[in-house]
């Protein structure tokens, strides 16, 4: 039995178990005497013995097999030209897949919750950017209620919840609308991935590269059962890249601007593509290229007005942004920090935090300076004129980028954000077959899943959550991390080149 046919057979397995429990659930759901996210797979304020039993034993196994077939699934990228996958239509497999995917109940996260909530506000006249508004829990017994201040993403992703909302009579009607939305934008990255890997000829069959992207199990998890939105800014920041391959700088830097008034991240990318701009800037072409840059800015100040119109209530609309960028949990500084303030409240008292945490900024931004050193130069080079790169350098610039940021500097990990790295990381390994990269995103793919489990065991076992615990932070951050870390500084001794096995 080769690794196609096993990745298919575990893959379902998993996602037939998941949805099958789900789906029993639906009658309480829908009468409102089940909900979902703390009692998962049973409909009960409290589990017996039993219960848990049960619980741990599905879920465990149900994740084990998500990265054992999570695992089988990259051999797609392997041996094109003799595919396991043969000659029969992947459409079926696929749309299987994300069917079972979206009929799980939200498992692992309760953003959906957050969503519902937020537009649920918009709609009654508050403006959540500059208005303190109600959170309330509707997808667990507890009915407690918390006023937010702020909203932690773009205005067009504010606008978003606000319209699902007004189409949604309860929270049951907008999971499934928004279920449906990122079904929609997962196929789009997939189209515009597609696009490119036909673009520079890869060599990835369209077939296969739809199967090793639609059956990721990280992606279904997090994009269709969760319902993240990463998808939907991610999808114009590989438009931008498309675009960019074409030299369609007018539309490049409004889709850029899309992303970035959907969730911030894309600012950490617009570096790049400005350099990718220059680069391109000669004396043939420099009229061109700055009429372009015009028009693209012009478009980008129209989104960014039709954007923000609804809330713009002056710079404090960033405060819960700002706030947001400080909340701790599941990384580096957070293990550091927490390690290491017992000493410091011993020797410092009051001063410990202020001293710690500037400590563990140095230490973090050493390591992001040794990562991107070798970049500094080229990076002059290119402004000066004496240095061009190729497309894929600039892939390669912005893949390891988000990658430092995301496992280095960025305070807060989730399992989702992981996806920020997959599409570039796959285009890039297509071109290179670079092994450095290769284990990099098989591991980062797979090993985030590992948190349900052990998240799941903690609350049903003790009722606490497992990420405010510092002994959960020296499980997860180094199995995600360590490996690819690893790997990193190996790339980073030769200077990131790709002439390698």
């Amino acid at each position: 039995m080769g690794n196609y046919k096993r990745a298919i057979i575990f893959g379902l397995l998993g996602w037939l178990t998941l949805a099958g429990f789900s789906v029993s659930e639906y009658p309480g759901i829908i009468d409102k005497t089940c909900y979902w996210q703390l009692s998962f797979l049973f409909c009960s304020t409290e589990l017996g013995l039993a219960q848990k039993i049960v619980l741990f034993m599905v879920f465990f196994l149900v994740f084990i097999l998500f990265i054992v077939y999570g695992r089988f699934c990259w051999c797609l990228m392997e041996n094109n030209n003799n595919s396991e996958s043969g000659k029969r239509s992947s459409a079926p497999l696929i749309v299987g897949f994300l069917i079972l995917a979206a009929l799980v109940v939200p498992l692992g996260s309760g953003d959906m919750n957050y969503y519902y909530n937020s537009g649920k506000a918009m709609a009654s006249g508050y403006n959540v950017y500059a208005q303190d508004w109600t959170l309330r829990n509707e997808m667990s017994y507890s009915s407690v209620e918390s006023l937010m201040t702020g909203f932690s993403y773009g205005p067009i992703t504010a606008s978003l919840f606000k319209a699902v909302y007004n189409l949604s009579p309860n929270i049951n009607i907008f999971v499934i609308i928004w279920k449906l939305i990122m079904v929609l934008f997962f196929y789009l990255c997939a189209w515009v991935v597609a696009k490119l890997v036909k673009s520079y000829d890869l060599g990835l069959k369209k077939k296969d590269l739809f199967l090793l992207w639609f059956l990721q199990p990280l992606l279904l998890f997090e994009w269709v059962v969760n319902g993240h939105f990463d998808g939907i800014w991610l999808f114009f920041v590989l438009l931008a890249f498309l675009l960019a391959r074409k030299k369609l700088w007018e539309f490049v830097i409004p889709c850029l601007i899309i992303g970035i008034w959907i969730k911030f991240i894309p600012i950490f990318i617009a570096p790049w593509f400005a350099l990718w701009w220059w680069q391109e800037l000669d004396k043939f072409q420099w009229k061109r290229r700055c009429w372009q840059a015009l028009l693209g800015l012009a478009l980008g100040a129209i989104v960014t007005y039709l954007a923000w119109f609804p809330y713009w209530a002056g710079p404090d609309v960033f405060n819960s942004v700002i706030l947001q960028s400080k909340w701790v949990v599941s990384s580096y500084f957070g293990l550091i920090y927490y390690s290491l303030f017992p000493l410091f409240k011993w020797f410092l008292a009051d001063g410990a935090h202020w001293y710690l945490t500037r400590l563990v900024h140095l230490i973090l931004f050493a390591a992001v300076v040794y990562f991107l050193y070798p970049y500094f130069k080229k990076v002059i080079n290119i402004i000066l004129k004496r240095e061009r790169w190729e497309y894929f350098d600039y892939y390669q610039a912005i893949f390891i980028t988000l990658f430092v940021y995301l496992f280095v500097w960025q305070k807060s990990f989730w399992p989702w954000y992981i996806v920020w790295l997959m599409p570039i990381g796959i285009l890039l390994y297509l071109k290179h077959k670079n092994i450095f990269l290769k284990r990099i995103i098989i591991w980062v793919s797979l090993t985030p899943l590992v948190i349900y489990p052990v998240w799941l065991f903690v609350w049903q076992t003790w009722g606490i959550y497992a990420d405010n615990y510092l002994w959960f932070y020296y499980f997860f951050v180094p199995t995600v991390s360590a490996y690819p870390l690893f790997n990193l500084v190996k790339w980073r001794k030769i200077n990131y080149k790709n002439d390698v096995i």
